[in-house]
């Protein structure tokens, strides 16, 4: 709101949210969604947003979206284009920020994202590739989902990084400990 645009890193999720919808407003009212397959697809790439922001650092997010709405708005791309050079080149997979951060973890907006097990243990919450790893497969009970859409790995922290291997993290080597979340 008004002429002041605010730093990207003190957007919020709730902000994006308000600010995405008064968009979409304008957009109906400026006919610029004139049928239901275009307002369609504003609310899947809005959904893609919130999406990558799962998996993605929530600045660079940010970033993507903007440039996407350029784009959109000065060469007409689709809502529902995917333009996988914008991914490449603005994406920050959390775990790439974990890593630059001296192996510290940080905080994510999903509620077990990194932490401590008992025994000092640590787990992480994505694999190498930002895929982000089933919680239920590393405790006790396992995983009962089929089909699961999370990574069956090992998700104790070994270096900056999740073990990866295809034991449950309850059994991992250096553990004598179950879980406690």
């Amino acid at each position: 709101m008004g002429n002041k645009k605010p730093k990207r890193k003190t957007i919020t999720i709730e902000q994006y949210s308000i600010a995405s919808l008064r968009i979409f407003h304008e957009l109906i009212c400026l006919n610029r969604l004139p049928t239901m397959s275009h307002i369609r697809e504003y609310f899947s790439y809005s959904i893609k947003i919130y999406e990558l922001a799962r998996k993605y650092s929530w600045e660079p997010v940010l970033q993507f979206d903007d440039e996407f709405r350029i784009l959109q708005h000065m060469y007409g791309y689709p809502w529902s284009h995917d333009h996988s050079h914008l991914h490449e080149i603005m994406l920050i997979p959390r775990w790439a920020e974990q890593s630059t951060q001296g192996g510290k973890p940080i905080s994510f907006p999903t509620p077990f994202s990194s932490g401590k097990l008992q025994g000092g243990a640590t787990f992480v919450s994505h694999n190498a590739t930002g895929m982000e790893i089933c919680l239920n497969f590393n405790r006790i009970k396992g995983c009962s989902k089929v089909p699961c859409r999370f990574a069956h790995i090992c998700n104790r922290r070994v270096g900056n990084q999740a073990c990866g291997k295809s034991h449950a993290g309850h059994t991992h080597p250096s553990s004598s400990a179950p879980p406690s979340h």
